[in-house]
């Protein structure tokens, strides 16, 4: 198919096919919400005995088709560290999403986290490297555990 055939059939998509972008905003906006939650959760205890602590910060986000909106950003103190997870965009290539994650002061360190389907339909944040492509692990409490433990 030429690339005259695709863009045809793409401009000739009924509106019921584009997407609607609210829904894909809303759906952002609450996966990072939940992913924030399963954090605090999976912190509880630390949190309760004052080992640390997480603050949401608003921030404004900027995208192509979703426009500007706001959401949180996490950031975890433990003693003078801060981690944060700075959410970049919803339309990324490939995912559904991505966070950067990064102790303060070392962005160039940074890892992302990336939202992505999995083939069985199950959607999934997964931890990336930068610097290594084939790094990838499930995002859970103990690859969390794991990365802070490296940064304190």
């Amino acid at each position: 198919m030429s690339l005259e055939e695709k863009l045809r059939q793409i401009a000739e998509r009924p509106e019921k096919e584009t997407a609607d972008w609210e829904v894909v905003k809303a759906e952002w906006i609450a996966a990072v919400d939940k992913l924030y939650h399963d954090i605090e959760d999976w912190f509880g205890e630390y949190l309760q005995k004052d080992y640390m602590k997480v603050v949401r910060t608003p921030i404004r986000l900027q995208e192509e088709y979703l426009g500007e909106y706001d959401i949180d950003m996490l950031e975890i103190v433990i003693g003078e560290t801060i981690v944060s997870l700075e959410p970049v965009a919803r339309l990324v290539i490939g995912a559904r999403g991505r966070i950067d994650v990064f102790p303060r002061g070392y962005r160039d360190d940074a890892l992302f986290l990336i939202h992505v389907e999995r083939v069985d339909g199950k959607v999934v944040w997964e931890l990336r490297q930068r610097k290594d492509r084939g790094y990838r692990k499930d995002f859970t409490k103990t690859v969390f555990e794991e990365l802070l433990e490296s940064w304190l």
